[in-house]
């Protein structure tokens, strides 16, 4: 063999091991890419996920519609569950990781997409008395423990799970945790031995404030937000081999059933957490009265006397829901005063809800009644996760008695679109949170 014949023989041998080389590569990236395209495609942004129970086992992963007519139901995967574990609670963090209690067997897990293997984090004796798990934004997970009444924080980092404060309400049976996605609160269904509250938790606490009875008395309870219309949803099973779907009201407590989800039996609900793009729009808001009491003439009522005028300066505030989903935001008033006073006043923010095709009006009344100030001059704030039609309508009526004693009136209005300032959306897959409790920002 001469050198040409080894030279040759050396290159188709490396041309053999790129081609090798290439086609693992491509195939990694394809498995790589196919596995991300799986699990994006296998957890939609707009549905809610429960586990179906077989008995006592958790059985498969199941998406909810709940505005479909029927309740739509399909199965995600078959759950992977050798030891035959229960799992009464779950939650999905804002990296999107799906976690679930197993109250059998004092363990939390990692349920791993699209396959459904039930991959162990790690065990601990409260974990047979957490009903109900829920992350915040920023990657905190929550539970309530139903032995203690208290309000814990499970660190999945140091594995541990830590008291934070007692929730100063009594817990019976399996309840539901859930964080509203728009405002990072927590919210609560849970039983008392005699029926079904809604509560609101203090996360720093953990007292809970009871907003009010569901209008129920059915002990297994999940619940969870609607990631895309952030309406709050209870799931109640299983009853004979069904559950039951309720849409609650965050303003009372009380529940609506919306139907049965058949053929799963479910005490927990969870949703994908998502991107929100929120819309402020800050709308001038001018409230007054003035009287002038003395003998005047004005051009507006041609040049005869008048007696007294009274001049009213008014702001009504329309807001539209175009979309075809319900919305749901929040309003606060600010007030605003001359350079160099004291800084005005600031409202509570005021959580409104509107269906398809709603729409409110914030008026001057409503303005007193927020913050009891007049005359009042300032901004009417909506913190929005999404577009609304907002219209400011600015008037002012005057009114005029004459001498004579007869009265003039005239009107000006004003009509302007309220365009909104759009903030960076909010992601919440951040950092994995460090070990410790969270503190109060």
């Amino acid at each position: 063999m001469n050198i040409e014949d080894i030279k040759r023989k050396y290159w188709l041998i490396s041309i053999f091991v790129l081609l090798i080389v290439a086609s693992l590569l491509t195939s990694f990236i394809w498995m790589s890419n196919s596995i991300g395209q799986s699990q994006s495609q296998i957890i939609k942004p707009n549905l809610l996920y429960a586990i179906d129970h077989n008995g006592s086992v958790a059985v498969r992963l199941v998406s909810i519609d709940p505005y479909a007519n029927p309740i739509a139901v399909q199965t995600v995967c078959n759950l992977n569950n050798e030891e035959k574990v229960n799992l009464v609670a779950i939650a999905f963090s804002p990296q999107g990781e799906l976690v679930g209690v197993a109250s059998s067997a004092e363990a939390l897990y990692r349920i791993t997409l699209p396959d459904c293997e039930l991959d162990l984090i790690f065990k601990n004796n409260r974990f047979r008395w957490i009903p109900g798990i829920a992350f915040d934004r920023n990657g905190n997970l929550y539970g309530i423990d139903s032995s203690t009444n208290e309000l814990v924080y499970i660190d999945i980092q140091s594995q541990s799970v830590t008291p934070i404060g007692p929730l100063n309400f009594s817990i019976s049976g399996i309840g539901g945790l859930a964080v509203n996605f728009f405002t990072d609160e927590l919210y609560a269904v849970v039983n008392d031995g005699t029926a079904d509250w809604l509560l609101k938790i203090d996360k720093i606490t953990g007292v809970a404030t009871p907003i009010g009875t569901t209008g129920n008395n059915l002990d297994w309870t999940g619940a969870e937000f609607h990631p895309i219309t952030l309406e709050l949803f209870s799931i109640r099973g299983p009853i004979a081999n069904v559950s039951a779907l309720m849409k609650v009201d965050l303003n009372t407590g009380q529940e609506t059933l919306l139907g049965t989800v058949d053929n799963v039996r479910a005490g927990n609900l969870a949703a994908p957490w998502p991107e929100i793009t929120l819309h402020i729009y800050s709308v001038k808001v001018i409230c007054d009265k003035e009287v002038i009491n003395e003998t005047f003439t004005t051009p507006n009522f041609g040049e005869q006397p008048f007696l007294l005028k009274e001049t009213v300066l008014s702001t009504e505030v329309n807001i539209h829901n175009f979309r075809e989903t319900p919305i749901r935001f929040l309003i606060k008033v600010v007030q605003a005063n001359p350079l160099g006073s004291p800084k005005g006043n600031i409202s509570e923010k005021i959580e409104v809800v509107l269906g398809n095709n709603e729409a409110v009006q914030v008026n001057c009344d409503n303005i007193r009644e927020l913050l009891n100030v007049f005359p009042f001059e300032g901004f009417l704030v909506i913190e929005a996760p999404g577009e609304l039609a907002v219209t400011a309508v600015y008037r002012m009526e005057t009114q005029a008695k004459t001498i004579g004693g007869e009265i003039a009136t005239a009107v000006s209005i004003d009509v302007e679109k309220i365009e909104p300032s759009i903030l960076p959306t909010i992601k919440p897959q951040g950092e994995p949170p460090r070990p410790g409790r969270p503190e109060r920002p």
